[in-house]
């Protein structure tokens, strides 16, 4: 694609002329550019930061004696201090995850304070989160260097960045070394490329020992995934495993149609947006695809076909990618693929694009942008989730397989194309073998054996989804506060950052 090549040629010719890439290191994730290249603009961001807030400030010796935070069920002044920093406290992925999260912190383990740096929206998610956290501040007013000096002042021990380079982030509270470790977490599946980041959460699949050099921060590695899970979305429970108006487990689907009357109220919405994604793509439809739209039912498929689902944001997918799609649903005859825009001109693109590969559009169903519960009906009634391989779906994937839905991946050296993998190793069940694969040849050949395999096969490891490592929170926060505390063992011993392993 010559409009990647443009860009890759670009960002290199400004990183050799030691200028700020005009491409910020989030636009990067999602583009199939080597780790090097990848790690070589955050630096020069993270450089950027640091220049801008001027010198860090001095450290600060460690408040509380080596062994103490061991102690700190019997005293309470050697609680472990840690500090959450996001623009993402509201209605927003992270939010979700961090509402559970603060709820499942031991109190007697950690004293935990949130660091808010959007404006109060005044969303429901953002009192939640308020009302979980033990101390909630707003820093978005102050300066970056009043923020960090007030971090400074409420004694942290380990400040955890949830933001990295994504869009609202303000790293250069981070540039100040506002407390003695400081941690990239969650919200960004990359390097920081700083020296004021010492460490990132990972697990032995998103970040395994043989790319560990593809970070600047020393991994810590948490038994199983990385990614906190747990009805990450508003009535998560109230779905149901497998969905609530599942496939039944058929393999094919015979114009699968969803009468209004079966849906529950939540549902609804969902049916009325497929009813419009098909109708807007009426026009392409031909012998093979029969296609229906008004508010009492919608088509979901065709006779023998197969629905394939991408709900990941468009921008993650490359032209590596979709032709890879557009192969798939040549070789499954009846296969569709739903995906999900709001944007007239992404649709048309898209379209434009399978024509051109002698692909009827019409097998491209388009989803306009779902709400939460929305979201979990539609993965219910997908039957294959394809991972973007650049980087892949976070929340999104964990919410796939709570649903039953199989997600294929293929993890490469890059922290954000495995956290697919990070997800199936942490469900277990033989899924990474089935799941995973190593080449785009390969994730697509695997896409169309499972369109023809028995469904059973992959279900019933699906079907232990919800008891699994992966949704046990309570486990989960209890490994990475023991995460925190080794990081702060060695700093109070007078050691420098280094791999850590915490053990199930």
């Amino acid at each position: 694609d010559l409009d990647l090549l443009r860009a890759r040629d670009a960002v290199l010719l400004q990183l050799r002329q030691g200028s700020v890439p005009s491409m910020t290191p989030f636009d990067t994730l999602s583009l199939p550019l080597s780790s090097r290249l990848l790690m070589a603009v955050a630096r020069m961001n993270a450089k950027k930061d640091a220049a801008e807030e001027g010198e860090p400030m001095q450290p600060r010796s460690p408040s509380r004696k080596l062994g103490c935070v061991i102690e700190s069920k019997k005293n309470k002044g050697c609680r472990l201090r840690i500090g959450y920093v996001s623009s993402d406290f509201r209605e927003h992925p992270t939010g979700f995850i961090m509402h559970h999260l603060l709820q499942a912190h031991s109190r007697e383990a950690v004293e935990v304070y949130v660091y808010s740096i959007n404006p109060n929206n005044g969303s429901p998610m953002r009192d939640k989160i308020e009302q979980a956290a033990e101390h909630f501040i707003d820093i978005n007013p102050m300066t970056p260097k009043q923020a960090a000096e007030r971090i400074r002042a409420d004694g942290i021990d380990v400040l955890i960045n949830l933001n990295g380079y994504t869009l609202t982030a303000r790293n250069g509270i981070f540039a100040h070394q506002a407390a003695p470790i400081q941690v990239l977490y969650m919200g960004y599946a990359a390097t920081m490329g700083s020296k004021f980041i010492q460490y990132v959460i990972s697990d032995r699949a998103s970040v395994p020992p043989e790319f560990a050099g593809l970070n600047d921060e020393k991994a810590a590695h948490l038994p199983n995934s990385y990614l906190p899970a747990k009805s990450l979305t508003p009535n998560h429970d109230q779905i149901g495993h497998n969905g609530i108006v599942g496939h039944g487990g058929a393999s094919k689907l015979v114009t699968m149609h969803v009468e209004a009357s079966s849906l529950k109220p939540q549902d609804l919405g969902l049916a009325k947006n497929l009813a419009n994604a098909q109708a807007k793509h009426k026009k392409y439809a031909d012998a093979s695809s029969t296609f229906s739209s008004g508010g009492r039912h919608v088509a979901l498929g065709t006779e023998d076909g197969f629905i394939y689902c991408s709900f990941n944001t468009v921008y993650k997918n490359d032209p590596v990618t979709f032709t890879t799609w557009m192969q798939i649903l040549s070789r499954v005859p009846g296969s569709v693929l739903w995906m999900q825009t709001s944007s007239e001109d992404t649709s048309a693109n898209l379209a434009a694009q399978l024509a051109e590969a002698g692909v009827n559009p019409s097998r491209l169903v388009l989803l306009g942008w779902l709400d939460e519960n929305e979201h979990l009906s539609a993965k219910s009634l997908c039957q294959l989730f394809l991972d973007t391989p650049n980087y892949n779906a976070h929340v999104t994937g964990t919410d796939a397989l709570y649903a039953g839905i199989p997600v294929l991946s293929l993890p490469v050296e890059k922290m954000g194309s495995r956290v697919g993998a990070s997800l199936l190793h942490a469900v277990g069940g033989g899924l990474p073998e089935q799941l995973l694969r190593t080449s785009y040849r390969a994730y697509e050949d695997r896409a169309v054996a499972i369109a023809s395999e028995a469904p059973d096969k992959l279900k019933e490891v699906l079907r232990t989804v919800p008891e699994s490592p992966l949704m046990a929170l309570d486990n989960y926060v209890h490994h990475l506060e023991s995460a925190f505390h080794l990081m702060w063992e060695l700093h109070a011993a007078g050691m420098p950052p280094q791999p850590l392993q915490v053990f199930a």
